[in-house]
């Protein structure tokens, strides 16, 4: 978290009083791994963000605080923190394994609720959130338990019930293929941001150069980098990851 004047926000995000902007990154700035950047805006402050796949932190040899100076190096994130000043520091493991890996969530006498359960949706990148509302739901389950006086798995079970009932599971089911589709498609943070990078710079770029043929050159270059079978395959497990 870097300290800023609430002007100056305002002035380099073109942004009004009480108005924010949010920034997520992919591509070359997590190194290929699967990944995110983030810049925040608060009121007085940025909030900068980066991350990695632990298996690929583990594989590549990375450590996330050289990723960190470098997002903090990089020409598009530089001059939005110039003059800033560093007043929080954070790190934190985002349990992302998903629905299919939460585990038993309610036993004798205990109850398991937000990161510690795998609640967490990494598509729309909630977790706060949704520990808050597993958190409200564990407690009322605690109080009908203490009346009856059964802190039994039988006697806490409602929270179970009320889980399954909320938008909390419900968009855990909803996403639960997100992360493995994540996990076996890596040219999501390499080959496709490249690719959608070139398609940008021929699109805006004025020289002349109509825009079919802009399109043509747009298609050659998606075909160089991926097989019509690897395109539709990505496709197919994206849309399935989310539908």
């Amino acid at each position: 978290m870097i300290e800023l004047p609430e002007e100056q926000i305002e002035e380099r995000f073109n942004v009004g009083a009480g108005q924010g902007v949010t920034i997520e990154i992919l591509g070359e700035v997590t190194q290929g791994m699967d990944g995110v950047a983030i810049v925040y805006t608060n009121r007085r402050s940025l909030s900068l963000c980066i991350g990695a796949n632990l298996a690929d932190l583990a594989k590549h040899k990375v450590r996330p605080y050289e990723m960190m100076e470098a997002f903090k190096n990089h020409p598009m994130v530089a001059p939005l923190i110039q003059g800033g000043k560093p007043r929080e520091y954070m790190a934190h493991w985002l349990a992302e394994g998903g629905y299919d890996a939460i585990p038993r969530l309610c036993g004798d006498g205990f109850l398991i609720v937000g990161d510690s359960g795998m609640i967490f949706n990494a598509l729309h990148r909630e977790g706060s959130n949704l520990a808050m509302a597993s958190g409200r739901l564990a407690a009322q389950a605690m109080l009908k338990a203490l009346e009856t006086g059964d802190l039994t798995r039988r006697g806490l079970s409602g929270y179970i019930m009320s889980l399954q009932d909320s938008y909390v599971f419900q968009d855990l089911r909803k996403y639960r293929r997100f992360g493995p589709f994540l996990r076996r498609h890596h040219e999501i943070f390499t080959t496709l941001p490249r690719v959608v990078g070139h398609a940008a710079r021929e699109m805006l770029t004025v020289d002349g150069i109509p825009k079919r043929k802009k399109q043509k050159a747009i298609w050659s270059e998606i075909r160089k980098q991926f097989s019509l079978l690897r395109l539709v395959r990505l496709l197919w497990d994206g849309w399935r990851g989310v539908r």
